[in-house]
């Protein structure tokens, strides 16, 4: 049983909290660019980009936690990781739509880096949810 939870998180840290250290950095300047924004005319935009990257920057904290044993509650652990996989699949839907730029999917390193970087971190994300939505009448 050791043997899997180290494991499990060996590959939470290669895989989903790797990719999140530029995802924290894109969320915090979100969080920035937002902020500036709110005076603006793009106000809903601004609501959005700071709502996203709070969301991706509460996700990171989750997954330190889970990774490494930041010593947080195990309630908003479990917030903390589902504001960051809700962060990650606007985010991730909103670039593969087109809606900011057009992804070229023709390219193997534009498809493989999309995919370390946003869909790697979504399924662990959504991976520690499940395991924290089973593990809950245990810990509770």
């Amino acid at each position: 049983m050791e043997f899997r939870n180290q494991l499990i998180i060996g590959i939470s840290i290669i895989f989903g909290w790797v990719p999140s250290l530029i995802l924290v950095a894109l969320a915090c300047l979100g969080v920035f660019s937002g902020a500036l924004s709110l005076f603006d005319k793009a106000f809903p935009m601004a609501i959005a980009f700071v709502a996203l990257g709070v969301m991706g920057i509460l996700g990171f904290v989750g997954s330190t936690s889970v990774c490494w044993g930041l010593k947080i509650s195990y309630r908003k652990r479990f917030w903390f990781l589902l504001c960051g996989v809700g962060s990650l699949l606007v985010a991730s839907l909103w670039l593969f739509n087109g809606s900011y730029i057009q992804l070229n999917l023709h390219d193997d390193a534009t498809v493989y880096l999309f995919g370390y970087i946003f869909i790697c971190p979504l399924f662990i994300g959504i991976f520690h949810v499940v395991l924290h939505l089973k593990n809950v009448g245990k810990v509770t």
